[in-house]
């Protein structure tokens, strides 16, 4: 199981690297960048630098909740969507970074993430036409994260 989640995590990010060429919007490129690069640097076999790729993701997280106020055209579906799912993200990452207890009651939090994702790309994908590579690699990883709170309880 864990070959899979690798791959998926980095299709995800390779998907957010061809978003940066797709897309004419800057911070959304960026958030792109950081999350592509953030899958990257996680896999550096060093763990003193690997922990690096986990603090680039967290900031990434946060740029998406600053991205959904950065423009004002956009709706307050969009807001509450691109919001929900950056925070619930960055959630799980200040628990896992804090090293707080119940990271796996936080990190099921991330079926949200994958509602609200599969809601998304259902019903509004020209909505989040921008937003749809960094909104992968978030659904993706809250994916893993539940899967791993759900192979560790059996």
């Amino acid at each position: 199981m864990t070959n899979l989640f690798i791959s998926l995590i980095i299709s995800a990010g390779i998907f957010a690297f061809i978003q940066i060429f797709r897309i004419k919007d800057t911070f959304a490129r960026v958030i792109n960048g950081i999350l592509a690069a953030s899958i990257g640097v996680s896999f550096i076999p060093v763990p003193e630098i690997a922990i690096d790729g986990y603090y680039l993701f967290a900031i990434g997280c946060l740029l998406v909740i600053l991205y959904a106020f950065s423009d004002s055209d956009f709706t307050s579906l969009k807001k509450g969507i691109l919001i929900s799912m950056g925070g619930i993200q960055l959630l799980g990452m200040a628990f896992l970074l804090g090293k707080y207890p119940h990271v796996d009651l936080i990190f099921l939090g991330g079926f949200g993430t994958i509602g609200i994702y599969i809601f998304a790309v259902t019903k509004k994908i020209k909505l989040f036409f921008n937003e749809i590579g960094f909104m992968t690699v978030l659904m993706i990883d809250a994916f893993i994260k539940c899967m791993m709170v759900l192979s560790a309880s059996n």
